[in-house]
């Protein structure tokens, strides 16, 4: 190709050259100058177009290969979070994301709490700014004996003798929740939450932790000036709907709450979940009263899916508890839209099965149709809350702090990218504006000229016509002068001619 145009471009040159040299026989020298300028320049042209076609083709090239990597990289990065289909055929652990999901479906099974654990350093400053190192108790606290004298009361826990030596077991790179303790009743528990923490060393009696996601200000203010001991959870607690059930059949000594103690479950939940600053009163009574009808009848203005009924097998009944869907993602949930499990641990590989006189708690649909189909009978509709996941939660939450930090910046960015826009725009106003004030101030410069030019101009009209005039009289006056010219000078050659003769024929007479 570039031979082609090689041989094209001196083929050019000898064509110009022979159409130049008969030109110049007969052009003028400005003719030739141009016509050599017009050469050079589709020279200059050529050489741009050339240019311009190599870079399109190097972008062009660059485009479709990028375009080909961006591609591949996310089909790899699909294969990295979901797995290719032969794998999970072949195994269904084969894939990292499967095994990913595995070992967080195990950690459900870790739930050792630390109570009283000292906290002996933490770092305030630096690039490890936030790590904390704690004191574990070397063994689980054994139960104390209730003090008759004192009833309800219960002494402080007391280290079990035989589990003396014994290491807290906590491995390294372990994820831990802390909380800040107070004392009640005799008891350490659990006060305010100071964040996920990493385990980066371990020793026999203690574990050095560092965060998993920044702090926010009032939970490292508590953990700097608060916490003298903390409550260290291998598994963040879980919410339940019978935890206020089951602390009244604690205190209760294991029998079921009686009606009193229910009414006791208002005060006890309004002093475990305070109203923050910052949530409104509606929405903190809304919150609570979640809790206090968790179980009880329901209100015409209920969700259909926080509805449940309560009901009694009448014949024996096998259901589907596993999902159809078997394929396990990082971010797969526990269980499938229709409450069926997803997660290789939770599937049970069979049906759950149920014989007469069975009791049960299912979504009012589900109730609903067993009971139309005389397999159970509904003994009565009750109000269930949504559980919640803290875990996730906190994760989101840190997640959504994030996403606004980031949206804030970006929207700051905007706004200060705007001003300067606007500042420049109005910059610009300001110059055109006063550009249109001159050229105002010119315009009417202009229309007086053009007054003075146009009075000027009738002016020399009228005068050019008055000469005009004169001339035409000039024109007719030597007209008739050149006339009474031609008469005499034909009056003149007349007597000339007699003159002439006469003397002539005097001289003949002679």
């Amino acid at each position: 190709m570039e031979t082609v145009l090689l041989l094209v471009v001196i083929l050019l040159v000898i064509l110009f050259f022979v159409g130049f040299w008969p030109a110049s026989r007969t052009w003028k020298w400005y003719h030739l100058l141009f016509l050599s300028f017009v050469m050079l320049s589709s020279f200059w042209y050529l050489a741009m177009a050339s240019m311009s076609l190599k870079t399109r083709a190097f972008w062009g090239e660059l485009y479709v290969k990028t375009l080909k990597d961006l591609n591949t990289a996310k089909e790899k990065n699909e294969e990295l979070i979901q797995g290719t289909p032969q794998m999970l055929k072949e195994d269904e652990m084969a894939t990292q994301p499967a095994a990913k999901g595995a070992v967080d479906r195990l950690l459900v099974g870790r739930g050792r709490v630390f109570r009283n654990c000292a906290i002996q350093g933490i770092v305030d400053q630096g690039p490890e700014k936030g790590n904390v190192l704690v004191r574990v108790p070397l063994a689980p606290a054994v139960p104390p004996a209730p003090n008759p004298a004192q009833p309800g009361v219960v002494p402080p826990a007391a280290a079990d003798p035989a589990a003396e030596g014994r290491a807290h077991g906590i491995q390294e790179h372990t994820i831990v929740y802390l909380f800040s303790e107070k004392v009640e009743e005799g008891f350490s528990v659990p006060d305010a939450y100071l964040g996920e923490f990493d385990v980066f060393a371990t020793s026999p009696d203690a574990v050095s932790l560092k965060r998993t996601l920044p702090g926010d200000p009032l939970q490292d203010q508590i953990l700097v000036t608060r916490a003298a001991s903390v409550t260290v959870y291998e598994r963040i607690p879980t919410d339940s709907h019978y935890a206020f059930e089951d602390f009244l059949k604690f205190r209760n000594g294991g029998q079921p709450p009686n009606a009193e103690q229910e009414q006791m479950v208002n005060g006890i939940i309004r002093y475990l979940i305070k109203r923050p600053a910052d949530v409104t009163e509606e929405a903190y009574e809304k919150t609570i009263l979640q809790f206090l009808r968790d179980g009880k009848a329901v209100q015409p203005d209920d969700p259909p899916d926080r509805i449940y009924a309560r009901v009694r097998f009448k014949k024996p009944y096998e259901m589907e508890v596993d999902s159809p869907n078997k394929e396990q993602r990082l971010d797969s949930e526990y269980f499938d839209l229709s409450g069926l499990a997803v997660q290789s641990d939770l599937r049970r590989s069979e049906k759950a099965k149920f014989v007469a006189g069975d009791l049960a708690l299912l979504p009012l649909q589900a109730a609903d149709q067993l009971t139309n189909e005389d397999i159970c009978e509904k003994l009565e509709t009750v109000y269930r809350r949504p559980l919640q996941d803290f875990k996730f939660h906190y994760h989101e939450i840190f997640s959504r702090l994030v996403d606004m930090d980031i949206r804030i910046e970006f929207l700051s960015r905007l706004i200060s990218d705007t001003d300067q826009i606007q500042k420049k725009l109005q910059a610009q106003v300001d110059y055109r504006t006063r550009e249109l004030m001159r050229l105002q101030q010119d315009l009417v410069g202009h229309k007086a000229d053009l007054a003075a030019i146009t009075e000027y101009e009738e002016r020399i009209r009228t005068e050019l016509e008055t000469v005009r005039n004169r001339i035409a009289g000039f024109e007719e006056s030597n007209q008739k002068l050149f006339d009474d010219i031609a008469l005499l000078q034909s009056q003149m050659a007349d007597e000339i001619i007699r003159n002439t003769q006469q003397a002539a024929n005097e001289r003949a007479a002679k």
